[in-house]
């Protein structure tokens, strides 16, 4: 049991110094500026749109399910209704 949390706190531990390195050069990239730079800088754009449709994607069903079951809860007769937000 305890190795399992070891590797665990290692793969952590690894993935965060993993993670600030490659932010580390690419900013490098950035402020070196040219012709580098500016395709570092649209690929870095771009990944920022796919991880915002990915975690969306992730996160639709839960608050889906959070607004429906809402409206299922008992209410105290002097609670107002639940806001029920649509979806477009």
């Amino acid at each position: 049991m305890f190795s399992t949390w070891m590797k665990l706190s290692l793969d952590a531990a690894r993935l965060g110094y993993e993670m600030q390195t490659v932010m580390a050069l690419r900013m490098l990239k950035l402020a070196q500026g040219g012709a580098a730079a500016t395709t570092e800088a649209q690929r870095m754009m771009t990944e920022k749109g796919v991880a915002f449709a990915e975690a969306a994607a992730t996160l639709a069903p839960a608050a889906r399910w959070t607004r429906s079951s809402a409206a299922c809860l008992p209410r105290q007769p002097e609670q107002a209704p639940p806001v029920a937000l649509a979806l477009k």
